[in-house]
């Protein structure tokens, strides 16, 4: 049995964040290994440290958060007996960047013309569009 753990509501790029994986109850030896939306997170991850603190007990340690670090992270105890799990979710609040950024286009009247753009960030940023009418200067 895992004791349930949680991210702060309100990480930001830049911030430092950790979690601990506590097993309280079970036999011993316990195995435990962290994920990162189903794929193995690795000690040797340069901007994520996993730390073993007891047999039981296992810290998961991110020094400098950034949008990427977003997900669902698992903690996985097993055993020769049994095997359990428990998940808990980071979001992280990050400004909005465009991915594709709009570009001025020509057009002839009559003729259908787009425009492409896309943005990122958390939360998730809302794009308006605005059509002006004239000629700039």
């Amino acid at each position: 049995m895992i004791s349930p753990f949680s991210f702060s509501e309100n990480l930001e790029e830049g911030m430092r964040s950790s979690i601990i994986c506590s097993v309280i109850a079970g036999d011993p030896p316990i195995s435990l290994t962290w994920y990162r939306n189903g794929r193995l997170l690795k000690e040797t991850s340069p901007d994520i440290q996993i730390v073993p603190i007891t047999d039981f007990v296992s810290s998961l340690i991110i020094n400098h958060v950034s949008r990427h670090h977003s997900g669902n992270y698992t903690c996985f105890a097993s055993n020769n007996a049994a095997a359990t799990n428990y998940t808990a979710t980071m979001v992280v609040k990050a400004p909005p960047v465009w991915v594709i950024k709009p570009s001025d286009q020509s057009a002839l009247e009559g003729i259908s013309v787009t425009f492409d753009c896309q943005a990122e960030g958390q939360p998730r940023p809302v794009v308006r569009w605005k059509f002006g009418k004239g000629k700039k200067k």
